[in-house]
């Protein structure tokens, strides 16, 4: 059986074509599939005024706070130094000893304050030591009301 050169070239062709559609109609399936699954804005804006404007006034310490706050920490303390100063490599190596158990540490207010988060209770005798070096502030949130108490007491 003799193939000719020109049966050989349609048959190329005729791969080619299927190829392109297959193609095509793949990046068609694609572009139908990623449209389809995009959020509804009028859903999304429906809820509640987008925070943005506070967002944008918010200081920078009170956007690490906010940060912590977000971050569902049940104990979040922010430490200054008494004499109002900047804190130092002393002063953060005693609070990295006596917070050694937190999850996050960070500095704000331009290194005049730390801002400490953690779902673990600081030890007392660490938040004595804390407290006897530093002004303390506590921001953590309340604890959970009792849903197991009787109301009828």
């Amino acid at each position: 059986m003799m193939r000719t050169r020109r049966g050989e070239e349609e048959k190329r062709r005729k791969g080619a074509r299927a190829f392109r559609f297959a193609w095509g109609l793949f990046l068609l399936l694609a572009w139908v599939i990623n449209s389809a699954c995009g959020a509804n804005e009028s859903i999304l804006k429906s809820g509640k005024e987008s925070p943005q404007a506070n967002a944008e006034s918010a200081t920078p310490f009170e956007k690490d706070l906010d940060a912590m706050r977000t971050a569902d920490f049940q104990f979040v303390y922010v430490l200054r130094r008494k004499d109002g100063g900047k804190i130092d490599a002393e002063d953060r190596g005693v609070i990295k000893v006596n917070t050694s158990t937190a999850n996050r540490r960070v500095a704000a207010d331009d290194d005049e304050a730390f801002i400490i988060g953690t779902n673990t209770a600081i030890p007392p005798q660490n938040m004595a030591a804390l407290y006897q070096r530093f002004a303390v502030d506590n921001y953590s949130p309340p604890p959970p009301a009792n849903l197991n108490a009787n109301a009828n007491k």
